[in-house]
């Protein structure tokens, strides 16, 4: 075989195969990631605590306590414990005090995500039908002041920003049709889509085990491709971020 010939069979250009990720896919892999990142962290183990340093024992001196008459009790007088107080975060064994049995959801999309939101935390839904009020010097997420005959005026902030960080596209911002009010705020979540009303039973859900990290979580279902939102945990942020001038992690 000439040199030539070799040298033409040599230089052939070789094809790669690219694999196209379809849609669905790609939000089924945000979605494990979510709660992936949730749990795993949660099982990272803690550094073992230093071990105390004992005080040196003081010797006290003895003291004689004034005698105390045991106030009168009636006979038929019942005495009720008081309940426990619930946890600052609203959570009960694991999942939030509304998961505790069946709830509701409304669903909504954002840039191809959707999200659930409970409807005891939902304060209604306003459509996007006029242009936003922008203030000066407000976060980036902050996109402008809703005027509302029902609600008064709400403050719309960037549903996709909070949520999807890493991903965010500005041109999501585009098309926005319809505001979720947050039940007991000022505050409205942007979004492209309203969907259904789901009902769910809370082993439906694969609930997040790391609150340190996007509190805004509360678990995912992967039966209806969604992330269910603790909103009582984002109107939180949303207020502390607001106060601090937009410093959003």
């Amino acid at each position: 075989m000439s040199n030539s010939k070799m040298k033409a069979r040599s230089a052939a250009p070789q094809t790669t195969t690219v694999e196209t990720i379809s849609p669905q896919r790609a939000v089924q892999e945000y979605l494990d990631g979510l709660l992936l990142d949730a749990t795993t962290r949660a099982r990272e183990p803690e550094p073992p605590a230093p071990a105390p340093i004992p005080a040196p024992a003081i010797p006290e001196a003895p003291q004689v306590a004034p005698a105390v008459s045991a106030p009168a009790v009636a006979e038929d007088a019942v005495v009720v414990p008081a309940p426990p107080a619930p946890p600052e975060d609203g959570w009960i064994d694991g999942r939030p005090a509304w998961a505790q049995r069946k709830f509701e959801c409304l669903l909504f999309r954002v840039s191809g995500l959707t999200l659930a939101v409970p409807l005891v935390e939902l304060g209604g839904v306003l459509s996007l039908d006029q242009e936003l009020t922008p203030l000066f010097g407000q976060p980036d997420w902050f996109l402008g002041l809703l005027r509302s005959k029902s609600e008064g005026t709400v403050k719309a902030i960037d549903t996709a920003r909070w949520v999807m960080p890493e991903r965010y596209d500005p041109a999501s911002r585009e098309q926005l049709k319809y505001v979720i009010l947050m039940q007991g705020s000022e505050w409205g979540m942007t979004c492209h889509e309203v969907a259904d009303a789901i009902s769910l039973e809370p082993d439906q859900v694969s609930w997040r085990t790391d609150r340190g990290r996007r509190p805004w979580l509360a678990g995912t279902v992967i039966e209806h491709m969604c992330a269910i939102m603790d909103v009582a945990a984002l109107v939180r942020l949303v207020d502390q971020d607001s106060r601090n001038g937009g410093n959003l992690k």
